[in-house]
């Protein structure tokens, strides 16, 4: 029995697309949490925090510089309506204390599972810490906000993205019949 050359065309494509998104196992690693704190009188603080989550450490440490595997950090701090952002370059130091270090739940909110998540910046001398330094936990007293969940961000799932080969196969196919007809009706007034 033989194939029909567009079945044979939509499984090649399917098949090649699925091995590129599911082959990619570094990119699966990454994860982003939305961090939600709690707010501190008129001001407010929110931000996102992607890590590597095959790299991170499950055991608990104080680093600087911060590891490699926290590849993104955006905080977003506003006073009586100004924002602040900072960034991952704002900070070198981690303290990373899971309350359990033989496991991370990554897909669920963090804050239950650690004692403190704080990114910290390293001052010389006496000087006096300054605004940016946020927690996870009422650990420090300096700090600013307390956050009340770092859940996942929302990512699209690569379901729809398997569906792309067969959506760019009927268009072809709508075209062909759409240019068919055309070709017919002009013939036929002919």
């Amino acid at each position: 029995m033989k194939v029909p050359i567009f079945l044979l065309k939509s499984a090649v494509c399917a098949t090649i697309g699925a091995s590129v998104i599911f082959g990619c196992s570094t990119a699966n690693a990454l994860t982003t949490y939305n961090l939600n704190y709690s707010s501190s009188g008129r001001s407010t603080l929110s931000g996102s925090l992607t890590i590597d989550q095959s790299q991170a450490s499950v055991d608990a440490f104080g680093a600087s510089p911060i590891p490699s595997w926290v590849t993104s950090l955006a905080l977003i701090e506003t006073i009586s309506g100004t924002p602040t952002t900072y960034s991952l370059s704002d900070y070198d130091v981690l303290f990373w204390q899971p309350i359990s270090t033989s496991s991370i739940n990554y897909s669920s909110n963090l804050v239950p599972q650690f004692q403190a998540l704080t990114f910290d910046r390293s001052f010389s001398g006496n000087a006096p810490v300054g605004s940016g330094n946020f927690k996870f936990t009422s650990i420090s007293s300096f700090d600013e906000y307390t956050l009340t969940s770092a859940t996942l961000a929302s990512v699209p799932s690569p379901l729809p993205i398997l569906g792309i080969p067969s959506v760019l196969l009927f268009t072809r196919k709508l075209k062909a019949r759409i240019r068919a007809r055309r070709e017919a009706s002009s013939t036929a007034l002919v």
